[in-house]
């Protein structure tokens, strides 16, 4: 799989993912939680897109207590959404401090 080249990209370690998403209104907890709700879901994603560098995607599941699909799935669809300029994305990562 191609990785993005978009000024998103950089390898974070978990503890700077984790201030990230507190930054954004939630807690570890609520990421390794099992809410689908958004705009919970794409933080989510978010963070285990941050954290996919050097790791395997079976790795990425046991650290967000997910099955490695659901990792690839996040991973595209933050690839896909970075792609087309996605707003929402975009508004998230800020308030992120990304």
């Amino acid at each position: 799989m191609a990785r993005s080249s978009h000024r998103y990209d950089n390898h974070m370690n978990f503890k700077k993912i984790f201030e990230a998403v507190e930054k954004a209104g939630f807690t570890k907890e609520d990421i390794v939680g099992k809410s689908r709700k958004q705009p919970l879901a794409l933080v989510r994603q978010v963070a285990i897109w941050l954290a996919r560098d050097g790791r395997t995607y079976e790795q990425l599941g046991k650290d967000f207590k997910r099955n490695h699909s659901a990792c690839v799935h996040a991973c595209k669809s933050i690839d896909s959404k970075l792609s087309y300029g996605d707003v929402q994305l975009d508004e998230l990562m800020k308030r992120m401090g990304l």
